[in-house]
């Protein structure tokens, strides 16, 4: 039986909590379940505040900001939309806002590496990964901010921003201080930290069976990390040139240790504050 994990299941007063938000904004039962959704918590964005549910609220000579609609819609008029119910909703503009395009399947520009292969055909063979979510083997020189697997599902964005300008950064002061051409995470080092990575994926509510804009169509998570923010800011504090296979511009290459021998040893050194969650 595999062993429970923190990220199996949180606590349950952190669903209560969001219960209460919703409740203490809606005093109508019928709209207060049509708000609440069924999932476990944080499979989505999770919303803690009574302002947008209060919008949903009528009472007195408060007027409705906003209606809830759950009939799927059987057809758009020049007027504005049929429900399954037979009733027209007239509408000035129509918002199509369906979920998030996490642009996992290629960047927006095209971008080649060694050999003239690209990013997109890389991503398109293998699914989108990097190694820490920031460089992709094969691809010198090229350093993403929230790339494959660095996306937050319970805090801001900023703590993991943050912490990979100034991972990236070194790597760009050594390319200028030491004069090198180009410099390349080894395919080996990335595949073992995606392999582990995706292992503990598995654990995670994203992972229950639901289906999210998280998920590719293979029911893959590339968009998100599956642990702490706090782990990944120790995974990515120093930049590490074993990892990397560095190239001269006189096209000699440097030692920078075994292809998979430094992987282990620098890995485990830098999940240790978070071997919790390993």
């Amino acid at each position: 039986m595999t062993p429970a994990t923190p990220l199996d299941r949180p606590p349950p007063v952190w669903q209560r909590h969001d219960l209460l938000v919703v409740a203490a904004a809606i005093a109508d039962r019928y709209l207060l379940r049509a708000l609440s959704v069924g999932d476990p918590w944080h499979l989505s964005r999770a919303l803690g505040f009574q302002a947008y549910f209060r919008s949903f609220a009528s009472s007195g000579e408060l007027l409705r900001c906003n209606e809830l609609i759950t009939e799927g819609i059987a057809e758009i008029r020049p007027g504005g939309v049929l429900t399954d119910d037979g009733i027209e909703h007239e509408l000035d503009a129509i918002v199509y806002a369906t979920g998030f395009d996490v642009a996992l399947t290629a960047p927006r520009i095209p971008i080649a590496g060694l050999g003239g292969r690209t990013v997109a055909e890389i991503w398109q063979a293998e699914g989108a990964s990097a190694y820490k979510g920031m460089s992709v083997a094969g691809i010198p020189n090229w350093f993403i901010i929230m790339g494959p697997n660095t996306g937050p599902g319970h805090t801001s964005v900023l703590i993991y921003t943050e912490a990979q300008i100034r991972y990236i950064v070194q790597g760009i002061r050594k390319l200028i201080a030491e004069d090198i051409r180009y410099l390349t995470v080894k395919s080996a080092v990335q595949s073992r930290y995606n392999e582990r990575l995706q292992g503990r994926m598995k654990y995670t509510v994203w992972q229950s069976g639901c289906s999210s804009w998280y998920l590719e169509s293979d029911g893959s998570n590339h968009a998100l990390f599956p642990g702490f923010a706090s782990e990944y800011r120790a995974r990515i504090r120093r930049f590490n040139e074993a990892d990397y296979d560095i190239v001269a511009f006189d096209g000699s290459r440097r030692s920078t240790g075994a292809e998979t021998g430094s992987v282990r040893a620098h890995d485990d050194a830098e999940s240790g504050a978070s071997a919790d969650v390993n």
